[in-house]
């Protein structure tokens, strides 16, 4: 037996709208949508609607890695 463990499965993505993002950060939700179009922050669309959502973990590095989050 090996002591090397294998790639371990990460825990479910936990996404967010934009109103909650712009809440978490902040900030309005359109500043969020105009973060996701100029590529400063990571967003999928989900549904017939093609809703944004943007994850958690994405925007809490944004936080950490800067006093102000500006997109």
């Amino acid at each position: 037996m090996s002591d090397i463990e294998g790639p371990q499965m990460a825990g479910p993505l936990e996404l967010m709208t934009t109103q909650e993002a712009a809440a978490l950060l902040r900030v309005s939700a359109s500043t969020i949508r105009r973060g996701v179009k100029r590529g400063r922050l990571r967003a999928m669309r989900v549904g017939r609607k093609g809703i944004l959502r943007i994850p958690r973990g994405d925007l809490m590095a944004l936080l950490e890695s800067q006093e102000d989050p500006a997109l």
